[in-house]
């Protein structure tokens, strides 16, 4: 049986509080849409899908060697957006911002250390967020655009990042469950 499969970094207790306050501060606009439990948000590095239990190892490998030379840094996350475009919202997030170019370094390095292993890799570019929730309808959509806009620069705050986790996805009626495989904690020094 598969494992349905991801790597990421997970959220500090001060950033999921903030991340509650602003989703209730946009759910005032009374649009359609599917928040994400706070307690669920995370910032995926990597989706991987389904995997087979003998290629975990792999993907574990991968994740420590993506991190080899990377010490712990301070990742901000501020400014609220939706994809593919504001005036459309499907998806809202909240962008990563100081941090977000170690941020991009990790992941390319996890791409190459995953395809060299067999893993295909991903076709889009990355744009390290965190999802709030997805637009289920047009229902009241222009007053959730208005409530973004007023909160375009909400800021979440800074919180230092010392470990990646691979996660299995464990999909339930409810919403999905996530569980620990596999922490790749970052080194406070390196000797290069």
């Amino acid at each position: 049986m598969s494992i349905r499969t991801f790597i990421a970094i997970e959220l500090s207790s001060e950033v999921r509080s903030k991340l509650t306050a602003i989703q209730e501060i946009l759910k005032k606009s009374g649009a359609y849409v599917r928040w994400v439990e706070p307690g669920n948000i995370h910032l995926t590095l990597k989706f991987l899908g389904s995997v087979s239990p003998l290629r975990l190892e792999d993907v574990f490998n991968a994740t420590d060697e993506a991190i080899e030379k990377t010490t712990p840094f301070l990742l901000s996350f501020s400014g609220l957006g939706a994809f593919p475009k504001l005036d459309n919202p499907r998806v809202v997030w909240v962008g990563a911002e100081e941090g977000g170019k170690i941020l991009s370094r990790i992941q390319q390095r996890l791409e190459t250390n995953l395809k060299r292993r067999g893993f295909p890799a991903e076709e889009r570019e990355y744009h390290p967020h965190l999802t709030l929730g997805r637009v289920k309808s047009s229902k009241n959509k222009d007053k959730l655009i208005e409530a973004i806009k007023a909160e375009k620069s909400y800021s979440l705050g800074a919180m230092k990042v010392k470990k990646i986790t691979v996660m299995q996805s464990i999909l339930k009626p409810g919403g999905p469950e996530y569980k620990p495989l596999h922490v790749s904690k970052i080194k406070e020094f390196r000797q290069d």
